[in-house]
């Protein structure tokens, strides 16, 4: 309930992951694209092109398909959501989904159910994007179309670096984001039912902090007996105010959910967020 308290959420590491694999399989999806139909030289060729050589910016750009060249370079920070549905002859509104209570409700678990306003959160330093559950074959595919494009665009795109160098930057910039994002939101199709999207920061690719107005701060706090790095997105009092972007909060599978609820309407009286309505999922799991 410190969502609620300190009207905030982090974003962590994505090394702090419960599951180290699911950056694996973004990496080695990549790898493995790139190694197939000659996409690793054509992507290789198109950047010597449009940098005329520069390898400072090609080799920063291929090294991050890496585990460890993503790792040294680009870290970055995420907050997971799952898609929830909300209409009236969905079960999935009375009661949440079965798989996700078992996965993480443990014996008291809250749903926090937020408006499709949270994917308004500062864009530019903030990222928002489902996760695509691709099997090889299709990761495959999609990396030979967007190299085969960047490849169709090759005048264009070196026209527009030769301008100066900050367009030179930005489009480095693109490919560096282009990249992190295949890695990052990447995932084996067996996970598809989590319907899962990221809130993404990375500080790289992301606008300065100062650019979302206090709303993304940088901090270290002790999370499990270790200190560690995060950034916190604050539900700041006007249009990212927690009372607009949170719709409700489903109390999941307890042995004590009467009690649970009592003290979460408190806890929302206390914070000015009576409002916020408060349900029982009564999904018949042993906890």
């Amino acid at each position: 309930m410190k969502i609620i308290k300190n009207k905030e959420i982090w974003l962590r590491n994505t090394s702090r992951m419960n599951d180290s694999m699911e950056i694996k399989y973004g990496v080695i999806g990549l790898e493995k694209a790139l190694a197939t139909n000659g996409n690793a030289d054509r992507f290789r060729m198109f950047l010597m092109h449009v940098f005329d050589g520069d390898t400072r910016y090609v080799d920063k750009i291929t090294n991050i398909i890496s585990e460890r060249g993503y790792i040294d370079q680009y870290i970055t920070y995420i907050a997971c959501l799952s898609e929830h549905h909300m209409q009236p002859d969905d079960h999935e509104e009375k009661y949440g989904r079965l798989s996700m209570w078992r996965a993480y409700g443990n014996s008291s678990g809250v749903a926090l159910l937020f408006k499709p306003g949270i994917l308004k959160l500062p864009q530019g330093v903030l990222y928002f994007s489902p996760v695509e559950y691709w099997e090889q074959d299709k990761i495959t595919e999609v990396v030979t179309k967007e190299i085969n494009f960047l490849c169709g665009c090759e005048k264009d795109v070196k026209k527009y670096i030769e301008q100066g160098v900050v367009y030179k930057n930005n489009f480095f910039a693109l490919m560096i984001r282009m990249i992190l994002f295949a890695i990052i939101l990447l995932k084996h199709p067996s996970f598809v039912e989590e319907r899962e999207w990221r809130l993404i920061y990375n500080p790289f690719i992301s606008e300065q902090l100062n650019h979302a107005d206090g709303v993304v701060t940088n901090d270290v706090e002790e999370i499990h007996g270790s200190l560690e790095e995060i950034y916190k997105v604050h539900f700041s009092p006007d249009m990212y105010a927690l009372d607009k972007l949170l719709d409700s909060i489903m109390i999941g599978p307890n042995n004590h959910s009467d009690l649970t609820r009592k003290a979460i309407e408190a806890l929302l009286k206390k914070e000015g967020l009576s409002s916020i309505s408060v349900t029982t999922s009564d999904v018949p799991l042993l906890v």
